[in-house]
């Protein structure tokens, strides 16, 4: 088969054509992957603004570190209160070197919530809450890990995933109770506490209040805790109008799973108590570490319920009305026995 010099022409003009259209088509940016890059700079520009990084004078021994959300545009701030406890002074840097002097206007000790007042920075802006938070969705935490805003001034930020909901747990060294926490992977390190955890669009889904970090790992091991935006906006309405927040308290230092069997092999989880504080209602009436909570009535509620959804024994001990006498059934060594007793405001352990 012969070709003419003019099919040899075309043939260079065809392959040239494909050639340019080969590079424009490496070169050009899917419209999917640039709407996605700019909706991640905006929450990532959103967290930046709304997240603040605090540095705390512990009354000479030394600096330490964290972080806060912005509530308003009068300089209010709520963070972790164990990031301020026992602290003489509390400074928020801002980017371009700016800073702010902040008070403490009002403390949750036992939830773990502070609420600050600063004179706002001109790069400060109110945190828009999220509606909720969906396990897997993507999540950005901002804050100041190690005090690295001492180095720019500007909040870190990290990705990842809430990895699940519903987390509620006491800390037994603290006496501090989280509930209904959201659980996530973000690379979370001391410092971050505080520090908001933002959704794809830039709203804040929580508050970050606690590492799991055990003695064998080196570095953060994926597993950070965040108080979630509802609680977090209700307990500083409370507490900026001078309201207490109660916490009730039996007595139990923290709560162990017990799982509940029927003879079909089904059931559900129970908690069984802990240490016993010396003092408390539960030690006073006779309660022991070891014993299963079974039931509990008081003058406004049971528990379980006699319909709808049983909720955690942790959720519910919270809500007591201290002062109010109740009765808590138990289960100890397979028999079931009865005590009146009444809570009290949990405190922290000092």
């Amino acid at each position: 088969m012969q070709f003419s010099i003019f099919d040899f022409r075309l043939s260079i003009r065809c392959a040239l054509l494909a050639a340019s259209i080969l590079a424009l088509a490496a070169c050009a940016t899917p419209q999917g992957t640039l709407e996605a890059r700019t909706s991640r700079d905006k929450a990532v520009d959103a967290g930046l603004a709304s997240t603040v990084s605090l540095v705390i004078d512990d009354g000479g021994r030394g600096d330490a570190f964290g972080s806060a959300i912005v509530l308003n545009d009068q300089g209010y701030l709520i963070t972790a209160q164990h990031v301020i406890d026992g602290a003489s002074g509390v400074t928020v840097l801002g980017p371009n070197g700016r800073a702010s002097v902040a008070r403490v206007i009002a403390e949750d000790a036992a939830g773990d919530i502070a609420i600050l007042q600063c004179k706002p920075l001109p790069s400060m802006r109110p945190a828009t809450p999220a509606p909720a938070a969906r396990t897997g969705e993507d999540v950005l935490s901002v804050g100041n890990p190690f005090g690295t805003s001492r180095l720019g001034g500007a909040p870190s930020v990290s990705a990842g995933i809430v990895s699940a909901l519903g987390r509620s747990f006491v800390s037994e060294k603290t006496g501090r109770i989280y509930l209904d926490c959201i659980q996530h992977d973000a690379p979370t390190n001391p410092g971050n506490s505080g520090g908001g955890l933002y959704n794809a669009q830039g709203q804040l889904i929580g508050m970050n209040v606690l590492i799991n970090t055990p003695q064998d790992v080196a570095a953060e091991s994926g597993v950070a805790f965040a108080l979630p935006a509802a609680r977090l906006w209700k307990v500083a309405d409370q507490l900026m109008r001078g309201e207490e927040i109660r916490h009730g308290w039996l007595g139990a230092r923290g709560y162990r799973v017990a799982l509940w069997l029927t003879p079909e092999g089904l059931g559900r989880m129970g908690s069984m108590l802990r240490e016993i504080e010396d003092g408390s209602p539960a030690y006073q009436a006779g309660i022991q570490a070891g014993d299963v909570v079974v039931r509990a009535s008081w003058s406004s509620g049971a528990w379980p319920p006699a319909q709808g959804e049983v909720r955690e024994w942790l959720l519910v001990e919270d809500e007591l009305p201290p002062g109010q006498a109740m009765t808590l059934t138990i289960s100890r060594a397979g028999r079931e026995l009865e005590f009146k007793l009444t809570p009290i405001q949990r405190t922290l352990r000092r």
